[in-house]
């Protein structure tokens, strides 16, 4: 959450996508329609590929599997769907 966050303020993003929690292995956000799909997208590669980097700098350790992530999206959690990359 907080490689995502950093990348949010990099792009100026902050008042258009609102990282508001995370429970276990889910990050949730709240995002303006017209940047969701993008936002959607530098999550993805935040969790894939930007923490084994980070993991390698800060740490020491290479993660030698691969890292997977998927996203759901709605308008409230009945709603949610399955978010197609």
């Amino acid at each position: 959450m907080y490689l995502f966050w950093e990348k949010l303020k990099e792009r100026r993003w902050l008042d258009k996508v609102k990282p508001f929690w995370f429970i276990h292995d889910a990050i949730l956000f709240q995002a303006k329609k017209e940047v969701f799909d993008e936002a959607m997208g530098l999550l993805k590669e935040c969790l894939e590929v930007e923490t084994k980097k980070y993991i390698k700098e800060y740490f020491g350790i290479e993660i030698g599997y691969p890292i997977e992530s998927e996203g759901k999206f709605g308008l409230n959690w009945g709603e949610m769907e399955k978010y197609k990359d």
